[in-house]
């Protein structure tokens, strides 16, 4: 068993296709013509963007050097790439072993990270390479994410290292169109490198040299690879969902994985011998070999992954003529018992009994009664999520690691990038992500669904027919979860109906909602107002330069908008502590991590502390809904003694507790327990708000309805002018709602990531805490 140091407290672009693309059915036979039809459409929608890169070996486009030398400060890229989060077209130029905590994440941005090269034109990279080690607080794994159409160039470096504790694994992971390229040689030593692809991303490995291939494991869902060269080393392919694997002009070894969903396998053999072993092949996917004059390419041990009775074949092309290769039957892999069932349940009765935060509360029921893990968890947890505390309804849960890695490291999902509300029995738009698939095609905050013609439907449904047949959402408006799908969306703002098409993408939660705001007030100095979505790395930039122009601007009054803010990363809201109280409460505790009484040894405590960019309010207002959670209440516990400030809006969640994530066995099983190990505290070593910040009486209130038919920061929004009246002197009414355009809403609840709920609620929380996004 193995605990991750680091922690958590809740823990993007549009692509719409110039043409039709053709859809595939599980089990259907898919023509390699339209596969590639498929990716012509996404490779175009690239192209206008990577066009010069097409073509070229070393000068892929116009880009600004930025020379990095970690010898002497191990964390001197970090500092560097934090510095140019608003840039990109730059080339970080990389000396030594530099190290980054917490993964990388570039959104919608052209990055160069290399090495120096021997010589320009040699295609030799200059020795020693350097190392980029990323996670580095938990472990010395490597994680690299890019999406919204973003670009990322990798040459002569290396990812990871096994000299710090952990895998040592590079993890390269590429979403919503966008590309990845290596050139020369990365690698990541002896562990290994992934390549993780979604929804039109491209990976393009180009080895110019002799003895310069990939080497490591490439998963594909919905995406392309492309290799140049000889002495690949695939040790497993995945491809999913109309994915292609080309290998042309090339050689080396593939061996292990699976080609599903319509998915095509290229292998020409030019510059070498190819040989493909263990690969199965589901029936509609196909595998395509060609051998040259002087290169083999030898295809055994390749399987299907349906029944037998489906038949199946696989072509070899060889001068225009197919040929069939018989197929072996399935063999089923050996069942790792170390990773099953009651292995599973053995493993999370250990660490409950001794990192659950209310251990001793624990229900005594017995293990070997359970066939489910999550079912056994929920039954131990019984007694804390039914006496009506509200401690842990739902927080503590199973997932794998690799679905887990993905929330906390690239903060994206599959779907339209937008947020919703239930106002008066009617639906409304209440955040729209900036560059996602809805903002791009128009749609906005404060528009009122009217009706929907969902994915592979000819006639819209109105609203009033969903809430009259009792249906469920997310399916009834936004359709299958993670599917490639177009809906219609019939909307209504201020009188004015549109349809508005929207096609689905892998898509980011942008930090903050637009941009931050200085707001003039006649005879004082202006006001603050800045709109926070979700404490992960990629906000450390925007909230510093938010910070910079609040100081340049002579802004002391502030406005911090959470409403939908369930949270996120504990290094993020120590960051925001910091930038707001750094020198007001220069050396003073900023929170305590508290742990049960048997891991006492293992509590932590931060310090308020200058950085260069602290800017230090007098007055904050916070805008607060039921969706404010977690790392929103640290941030507001912990500035509570030092800063005058009062909560607007509605009652806090009242998450007061943090998880840890303990893995059965990183190696081997892809189990992952997140449960909650700590309570959380500020200086003063005041929490246990389980039932919201503003029930503990400790602060300023004035509630305020969360007015999602307007726009944030609008004027006539009630949460924002009852925020921005009180640091204006202007005491707030106490919001009656009695107008008949509002209701109080409801307290949110907790749901599984896939749960369904009636169509007039608000969605629940994740079981991470987080405000979903569809």
């Amino acid at each position: 068993m193995k605990r991750l140091i680091a922690f958590s407290l809740l823990v993007v672009s549009n692509f719409a296709p110039a043409q039709e693309m053709h859809v595939f059915s599980n089990g259907g036979v898919a023509d390699a013509d339209e596969i590639n039809e498929n990716f012509e459409v996404l490779k175009g929608q690239l192209d206008s963007l990577f066009s010069p890169l097409e073509g070229r070996q070393t000068d892929f486009w116009s880009r600004t050097r930025v020379d990095v030398d970690c010898t002497n400060d191990s964390f001197a890229f970090q500092k560097a790439f934090n510095d140019t989060l608003n840039k990109d077209r730059l080339e970080f130029v990389l000396t030594g072993t530099c190290l980054f905590n917490g993964g990388l994440n570039l959104a919608a941005r052209f990055i160069s990270i290399r090495g120096n090269f021997d010589s320009v034109d040699s295609g030799l990279c200059a020795s020693p390479r350097p190392q980029l080690i990323t996670r580095y607080e938990s472990d010395s794994t490597s994680d690299l994410v890019v999406n919204n159409m973003g670009a990322l160039l990798l040459s002569c470096l290396q990812l990871g290292s096994e000299e710090y504790e952990g895998s040592g694994y590079g993890r390269i992971w590429a979403y919503a169109n966008s590309l990845i390229r290596m050139d020369r040689v990365v690698d990541s030593g002896n562990a290994g490198l992934a390549v993780y692809l979604r929804s039109g991303s491209l990976f393009r490995y180009l080895g110019y040299r002799p003895g310069q291939g990939f080497s490591g494991w490439l998963f594909s869902d919905m995406g392309r690879v492309d290799l140049l060269g000889d002495s690949h080393n695939i040790e497993s392919l995945s491809l999913k969902n109309g994915s292609i694997f080309n290998c042309r002009s090339c050689g080396g070894n593939i061996v292990g994985g699976e080609v599903t969903g319509g998915s095509s396998v290229h292998a020409s053999a030019a510059q070498g011998n190819i040989n493909i072993a263990g690969l199965g092949l589901e029936h509609g996917s196909n595998l395509y070999t060609e051998r040259s004059e002087n290169y083999s390419v030898d295809v055994s041990n390749i399987s299907y992954l349906e029944p037998s009775d489906r038949g199946r074949e696989i072509y070899a092309a060889q001068n225009m003529e197919i040929e069939t290769i018989g197929l072996p039957q399935v063999i089923n892999p050996p069942v790792n018992d170390a990773c099953g069932v009651d292995s599973q349940i053995q493993f999370v009765k250990e660490v409950a009994d001794s990192y659950y935060y209310w251990y001793e509360e624990l229900a005594p029921v017995n293990a070997a009664d359970y066939s489910d893990p999550s079912a056994y968890l929920a039954a131990i947890r019984q007694p804390i999520w039914s006496d009506g505390t509200g401690r842990d309804p739902g927080f503590s849960y199973l997932t794998t690691i690799e679905a887990d890695t993905q929330r906390f490291t690239s903060g994206t999902f599959y779907g339209y990038g937008v947020r919703y509300r239930i106002i008066n029995n009617n639906f409304y738009f209440a955040d729209s992500y900036e560059a996602g698939p809805a903002h791009t095609a128009g749609i906005r905050r404060g528009q009122r669904l009217l009706a929907v013609k969902r994915a592979g439907e000819t006639e819209f449904e109105t609203w009033d027919q969903l809430v009259a047949r009792n249906a469920e959402l997310p399916g009834a408006v936004f359709g299958a979860r993670g599917e490639l799908q177009t809906t219609v969306f019939r909307v209504e703002y201020e009188g004015v109906e549109s349809e508005i098409s929207v096609t689905t993408a892998e898509t980011t939660t942008p930090p903050l909602a637009g941009e931050a705001l200085v707001i003039e007030r006649n005879g004082d100095s202006p006001v603050g107002y800045i709109n926070f979505r979700t404490f992960i790395d990629a906000a450390d930039g925007p909230l510093r330069a938010a910070a910079t122009k609040f100081a340049e601007a002579g802004v002391t009054d502030l406005i911090i908008d959470l409403r939908y803010n369930g949270g996120g990363l504990v290094r993020v809201a120590e960051t925001f502590l910091n930038l707001l109280a750094g020198e007001t409460a220069n050396g003073q505790l900023s929170y305590i991590i508290n742990l049960n009484d048997k891991h006492q040894d293992q509590n932590s405590t931060a310090t308020f502390s200058s950085i260069p960019e602290t800017f230090s309010p007098q007055r904050i207002a916070f805008i607060t809904t039921g969706g404010s959670a977690s790392a929103s209440e640290l941030l507001i516990n912990g500035l509570a003694p030092h800063v005058e400030l009062a909560i607007v809006g509605s009652e806090t969640y009242g998450k007061a507790v943090g998880q840890f994530a303990f893995d059965l066995d990183s190696e081997s099983c892809e189990t992952r327990l997140r449960l909650i190990a700590f309570e959380i505290q500020n200086g003063e070593g005041l929490g246990g708000y389980y039932n919201g910040l503003v029930s503990t009486g400790r602060f300023t209130f004035f509630e305020a309805a969360d007015d999602a038919t307007r726009p944030f920061a609008d004027w006539e929004e009630d949460s924002f002018v009852t925020a921005f009246n009180w640091l204006s002197g202007i005491q707030p009414k106490r919001i009656g709602l009695d107008d008949g355009k509002m209701v109080s809403p409801e307290p949110l609840g907790v749901a599984g990531f896939d749960a369904t709920w009636p169509i007039n609620r608000d969605a629940p929380l994740n079981p991470d805490g987080s405000v979903r996004s569809f």
